[in-house]
């Protein structure tokens, strides 16, 4: 298909792209607020991990509105 449909094949990647952005976005906002509405599977898991433990530093030393 890439070699037949450049185009197509560049609208694909670009939606998978952006998709997967968004998804790792909602995990995120998710791991760093509990009372997150958007909780997904992964973000349950990572919970349990305790990531959200070495997230949340991370994100305040980088962000100064937080």
């Amino acid at each position: 298909m890439w070699y037949e449909q450049h185009t197509i094949a560049w609208v694909i990647i670009a939606t998978t792209v952006l998709g997967f952005l968004f998804y790792s976005l909602t995990v995120m906002v998710a791991l760093l607020s509990p009372a997150c509405p958007f909780q997904t599977p992964v973000s349950i898991i990572l919970r349990m991990l305790r990531v959200d433990e070495f997230l949340r530093p991370v994100v305040k030393l980088t962000s100064w509105f937080l």
